[in-house]
């Protein structure tokens, strides 16, 4: 009974150590006659280097679009040069102006893929405006500001009559400008 079972064992060993291991011996057979003809099996090299140039235009991509948006938000100097503009945009539309206030402090804005670190992207500055005028002037007015090429965004309008002037409405914008500083 012992010499059975030893037998059984010893042939389940043969059995497994022939189904597993001739396979990797013929295959380091084949890897050995490979690499004594020079043709040594390496990673798909010219895949790699495919891969490596996309990653380079891509990061050419990604330059470019961070130039851009440089050059889309606002900085300090910028600010007050676009609320200069807006009064002129006023004056040819023939806006009245009540009053125009920039916020004193403006907030951080975070991006969202900061994760811990947590440092401020961009900077938003609120300014709200004040002014009179009839709906045609108005929608030229906002048309002329949308069009600007820097980043902004209207966050708020309210609309109230006038009941001085029935052709003109008192109008509240609240603006928000994005700056780099």
């Amino acid at each position: 009974m012992l010499i059975g079972g030893s037998i059984g064992v010893v042939l389940l060993l043969l059995f497994v150590s022939y189904t597993k291991v001739k396979p990797t011996i013929k295959d380091l057979g084949v890897a050995s006659t490979k690499i004594k003809k020079g043709k040594v099996i390496a990673p798909d090299v010219a895949k790699y280097q495919e891969e490596y140039k996309n990653l380079e235009v891509r990061i050419e991509e990604l330059k470019q679009e961070i130039e851009n948006s440089r050059t889309r938000l606002f900085w300090k100097k910028d600010i007050s040069v676009f609320l200069e503009k807006l009064t002129y945009i006023a004056e040819a539309l023939s806006v009245d102006f009540i009053s125009i206030k920039p916020s004193l402090e403006p907030s951080p804005v975070m991006s969202e893929w900061a994760g811990e670190d947590q440092s401020a992207v961009m900077v938003k500055s609120s300014v709200n405006i004040k002014m009179r005028t009839g709906y045609k002037e108005l929608i030229d007015f906002l048309g002329r500001i949308e069009s600007s090429d820097k980043y902004l965004r209207i966050d708020e309008i309210n609309i109230v009559s006038n009941t001085k002037d029935m052709l003109k409405r008192d109008i509240t914008i609240s603006l928000s400008l994005f700056s780099a500083e």
